[in-house]
Order: C-alpha cells, then structure tokens, then sequence
C-alpha cells in the first residue's frame, strides 16, 4: 500500500504532538527544578506545624499563627516558580472565609489532627503538590 503525501504528513504531525505532549516536554509533576524549589521552601513550613503541633497538641488554624514564633518572615516561599522572601510583594498572606490560608503560594487547610499542605506551579502544564503529614510523603499530579 503505498502512503499518499498528505498521509505522511498527518502522521508525522500526529507523531511530534505526541512526542512533545506527553513524553518529551518536560519533567513529569513532582519533578524537575520547579517542584524542588517548591520542596525546600515548604520544608521549613512544614518543621513549623509540627512544632506548633507539639507546643499546642493541634496544628494552627492558619499558617499565619506560625509567623513570627515558629516561622520567621524572612522564610523563603516558592512564588511563580521563583523563591521569594515572604513578605515579597509577590508573596502576600490572604486567607480565605473557609479557613483556608494562603501563605506565598502554599494552600493550608487544618482538618481534625492532621493538615493539607499544597502549591502548585507551571511548565510544562499545570501542577500541583499535596504533602501528607501522616506518611511524610509529597504526592504530585499534573495535566497539560
């Protein structure tokens, strides 16, 4: 059977949207230098709640009960994939009527004795990083 033109040309575009769309445009989320950043700023976030767990015996309502005690305003937090000092006018604390506080790019929610603790980041695609304080482990996912 032989391949018209116009057949060979869809398939080779079909082929390069593949490659750059799922196996070849960049770290899978979780990974690469984007979702390090991320890693090391939340560490010193994270060391925070848990000595506020141990100081009060439940963790902070919001993360803005860790500062100044806990968490000094010169940490660094992870702001559109850059690391910032807190108090950067990138970074500014809000927290939202449900409880959720945003501090830098990090989404707090306390939840009984436990807390999700998240941010996200762009490129390639949108995602997402949820710490889970009862294995210690970050769990990643992405879409493009």
């Amino acid at each position: 059977m032989r391949m018209t033109k116009l057949t060979a040309q869809l398939l080779i575009g079909g082929l390069a949207l593949y490659m750059t769309s799922c196996c070849c445009f960049g770290p899978a989320p979780g990974k690469g230098r984007k979702a390090r950043a991320g890693f090391r700023a939340a560490a010193p976030v994270i060391l925070a709640l848990e000595r506020f767990h141990k100081s009060h015996g439940q963790y902070p309502a919001t993360l803005d009960e860790l500062v100044p005690t806990y968490l000094p305003d010169t940490t660094a937090l992870l702001v559109r994939g850059k690391v910032k000092p807190l108090h950067s006018p990138h970074a500014a604390a809000t927290a939202s009527p449900q409880g959720n506080s945003l501090l830098g790019v990090f989404w707090y929610h306390q939840t009984g004795d436990t807390y999700d603790l998240s941010f996200q980041y762009t490129g390639p695609g949108m995602n997402s990083c949820s710490y889970d304080p009862k294995t210690k482990t970050w769990l990643s996912s992405g879409y493009y």
